[in-house]
């Protein structure tokens, strides 16, 4: 059996002093590994370059990985419901869903449509794929653009609904801030 230790900082689990635990092995490719260390607070410096050196379980969330998931990008994403107004206004935000929530069940589960009047016309993409009715019984109508959307890093979950806030009030505030 290899030895096997943890490379986080403070981590004190070995394969001798917590034998059920996985550990995984960081990446040998140069990129990947010097990212893994920074992430685990290590100086990739101080790590001889082609040693095996590994992560205990400890330091992956499994759960939130899964709910993350997306098989549509094949990665780990986080979505939005942000709806902008004719002329280019953010004027909701929700908050932020795993990958593997629906376009529909996010749409559902916040308070978007409580703010919106009878004969509202909705922009969504394809993604939407039972929204029509949802939005019929309500008085309102579905139109279908194109759609685009974006793969998010994991790295920066904790953020990211401050960046999204963030980004959507310089939306709104571009006019007077170009001027």
């Amino acid at each position: 059996m290899v030895y096997k230790w943890c490379v986080v900082p403070q981590c004190t689990n070995t394969s001798i002093n917590s034998p059920n635990k996985l550990f995984v092995s960081v990446p040998m490719n140069p990129k990947r590994r010097k990212l893994w260390l920074q992430l685990a607070r290590r100086d990739p410096k101080g790590i001889v370059i082609h040693s095996n050196v590994f992560m205990c379980e400890d330091h992956f969330d499994a759960f939130h990985q899964a709910l993350t998931w997306s098989e549509y990008k094949k990665g780990n994403t986080v979505k939005y419901l942000i709806s902008c107004t004719p002329n280019g206004l953010v004027n909701y935000v929700s908050q932020g869903f795993g990958g593997r929530t629906s376009d529909v069940t996010i749409v559902e589960n916040c308070n978007f449509l409580k703010g919106l009047q009878q004969g509202t016309c909705i922009l969504a993409d394809r993604g939407f794929k039972h929204l029509e009715q949802i939005l019929h019984e309500k008085g309102m109508k579905l139109l279908r653009p194109p759609s685009v959307h974006a793969v998010i890093n994991t790295n920066i979950l904790r953020i990211l609904d401050h960046v999204i806030i963030i980004a959507c009030a310089l939306i709104n505030l571009q006019d007077s801030l170009i001027k």
